[in-house]
């Protein structure tokens, strides 16, 4: 892997892969790693098919089929069609550019090459800005325990429909399996600054990956804190079966539930503005700081201050969302090295701004330049009355002021400026503090 990235992100498919794209966009090319689950991955037809991989591939290329989340665009299934015609199974649809993929890899793993290394020229070819990395090159398999039986995590999920109730779930191989050694690169890195758990389904997609000991050890010993965003609003998964999953399995369905789940793991938890009364239960609960947002895009056009497009429906992240977490991964940047939960804690009130421009007032508060100066998202907004230069200076001294008592220092007069950088009204480059 060229780099060292700034951010990893832990993901399974469709709705981790949407948060996937908005970080992909934001970052720098390079800055992003995703490390994906592969406890879905099945053979199937004779072919090796691993679909969450493919759907974050697909998705960060540009070629996914937005109507559905998976799959490629504009596909056809001419290939589907004629399995059907000579009586063989169709319950898993693969599209014809699909195909290409999945008889690609299964000749490739035949002879020898490693899933990681397939996966990274896969990359490569669809010119991803990104790191792509499967969790492991051992195999993991997601078992599903259901009333009517054990069902491989396919058979549940998309030829049953997750009909089956389901009693329990477990990780076949993941004991033995060892993570993919450029994750652990990563988790080891000093210039990692966030780890992100996508709002992906917990137990089917996040868990295989945690399940893997040496993974979880590497993420209990990253220095970087550990940002995980609820896949729930209100009760509502964003996407799939979490809450029924949830239900047969007697948790409630609740945001605060997923976060009990991840305790111990996680130094911040990001909310939907539906759920923002949980958040001081689980501060006193976990000692846990967490923020809400709006993490649901309603539609285009209810959403004017949307820094990135980030294309589909109703279940798309909002990509405000996206510049809150990149907020919370540069949380090293104030001042002297405390612990994750009081760097977390003290960003919390930079956070609460709740300003049009939360990153600028991060920058007058931290000084740095790197949030805003090259972003073309904000860059072009900077101007006229938009942002006033009274608010913007009262806003950041305020929180520079809370910061500053979190951290024992000097609470008095301005927050420092960001070189270079002029307030509309206002002049360049002034150091207060």
């Amino acid at each position: 892997m060229s780099g060292a990235p700034r951010v990893l992100a832990i993901c399974g498919g469709v709705g981790g892969a949407k948060l996937a794209l908005g970080l992909d966009r934001v970052l720098p090319p390079g800055d992003l790693a995703i490390l994906v689950n592969t406890g879905d991955d099945f053979d199937h037809l004779g072919l090796r098919i691993c679909p969450d991989l493919d759907t974050v591939m697909y998705t960060l290329g540009g070629v996914v089929e937005k109507s559905q989340g998976w799959g490629r665009e504009d596909d056809t299934g001419a290939f589907l069609d004629e399995i059907a015609r000579l009586g063989g199974p169709t319950w898993f649809r693969l599209g014809d550019k699909d195909l290409a993929v999945h008889v690609e890899r299964t000749r490739r793993l035949a002879a020898g090459e490693t899933l990681a290394s397939v996966t990274a020229s896969f990359a490569r070819s669809f010119a991803l800005r990104s790191h792509l990395l499967p969790m492991s090159d051992d195999p993991v398999r997601t078992l599903v325990d259901t009333a009517d039986g054990v069902l491989e995590f396919q058979e549940y999920f998309v030829r049953r429909r997750c009909e089956p109730a389901v009693r329990a779930i477990r990780y076949d191989g993941a004991d033995a399996a060892r993570p993919l050694p450029a994750a652990l690169d990563v988790l080891a890195s000093a210039a990692l600054e966030a780890v992100i758990l996508c709002p992906s389904n917990p137990w089917l997609s996040i868990d295989p990956i945690l399940a893997m000991p040496g993974l979880r050890r590497a993420l209990r010993r990253c220095a970087a804190p550990v940002v995980a965003v609820s896949p729930l609003v209100a009760g509502r998964a964003i996407k799939g079966p979490t809450a029924k999953l949830m239900q047969e399995l007697g948790f409630e369905v609740s945001a605060a539930t997923v976060a009990a789940h991840y305790a111990g793991l996680t130094d911040g938890f990001v909310l939907d503005d539906e759920d923002r009364a949980l958040e001081q239960g689980l501060a006193r609960r976990w000692a846990l700081p967490s923020m809400s947002a709006p993490t649901v895009m309603r539609s285009l056009e209810d959403r004017e201050s949307l820094e990135v497009e980030v294309p589909g429906g109703d279940d798309d992240l909002a990509a405000d969302l996206v510049l809150d977490i990149v907020l919370l991964a540069e949380l090293h940047h104030l001042g002297p090295p405390r612990s994750r939960g009081e760097r977390l804690h003290a960003a919390r009130f930079v956070v609460d701004a709740r300003v049009e421009h939360p990153r600028v007032v991060a920058g007058l508060v931290l000084g740095e330049d790197r949030f805003l100066l090259e972003d073309d998202h904000l860059g072009g907004r900077l101007s006229g009355d938009e942002l006033p230069r009274r608010r913007q200076t009262d806003d950041a001294t305020a929180y520079h002021q809370d910061v500053c008592r979190i951290h024992g220092g000097n609470a008095t007069g301005p927050p420092r400026m960001i070189p270079g950088w002029s307030i509309p009204g206002g002049e360049s480059g002034v150091s207060a503090s």
